[in-house]
């Protein structure tokens, strides 16, 4: 995929004098989808959110919109994967062994997540507006991060080798850190379908990490511990 420079957008066609939230997710769009769309996402109007198929993969960028006017708007966005191989995992577990929060997506990632995040107004992990100004700075810090980051992301998560390096590639703790139990189970999943990993030793340090985090999570850890158990039932 070559998208080119990152050049900043034009602002165009946007003349309230204040900010209204229809006009900043039609500007969003408008300017945003332009890049996203071509490469074969499909806009949901309902949830403001991309989407692809591709592979075994479904992909979705959704964005998500946070009213504090008249102090300022916010919102932030995220790319959500769903890997057909470890979904399957995940749906075979016995349906006493899934905790209430446990879900079938393969990674999430919020715009915290990536170095090139920009938060003009320090709100904390959200991109915080008040001003045209603001809107065309976020605008363009979100559209050189899909370029730069996003989007090469999503073409890399599409495959086990890829979400494997994804999770070899960041500092080990990141999933438990995060408190996602379900990038937890997907790291391991991944670990043992790709088999470059000792799979054994990914579960035993998720184990460690999950028990010496600042606020451990038993349930999460119990899930952990049931994928295991059924990840030795395995061949292979």
């Amino acid at each position: 995929m070559n998208l080119g420079e990152f050049k900043p957008i034009d602002f165009e066609g946007f003349t309230p004098t204040e900010l209204r939230m229809p006009g900043i997710r039609e500007y969003l769009h408008d300017t945003l989808g332009k890049l996203i769309e071509p490469l074969g996402f499909k806009f949901k109007k309902s949830n403001f959110s991309f989407t692809r198929k591709k592979g075994k993969s479904y992909e979705e960028i959704m964005f998500l919109f946070y009213n504090y006017h008249p102090l300022n708007y916010s919102f932030e966005f995220m790319l959500t994967i769903f890997n057909d191989e470890i979904e399957k995992i995940k749906l075979s577990l016995p349906p006493q062994k899934h905790h209430s929060s446990f879900n079938y997506y393969s990674v999430i990632i919020t715009a915290k997540d990536f170095t090139n995040f920009i938060n003009p107004n320090s709100f904390g992990y959200h991109y915080t507006v008040t001003t045209l100004d603001d809107l065309i700075a976020v605008g363009n810090a979100i559209h050189k991060t899909l370029i730069e980051e996003t989007l090469p992301l999503a073409d890399q998560l599409v495959t086990i080798q890829g979400i494997d390096k994804f999770f070899t590639d960041k500092p080990f703790e990141w999933a438990v850190s995060n408190g996602s139990m379900n990038d937890i189970c997907t790291e391991l999943i991944a670990a043992k379908l790709n088999n470059k990993r000792d799979y054994h030793k990914v579960f035993n340090d998720l184990c460690i990490n999950i028990k010496t985090s600042q606020n451990p999570d038993l349930q999460t850890l119990k899930v952990v511990e049931n994928l295991y158990d059924y990840l030795l039932t395995l061949q292979g």
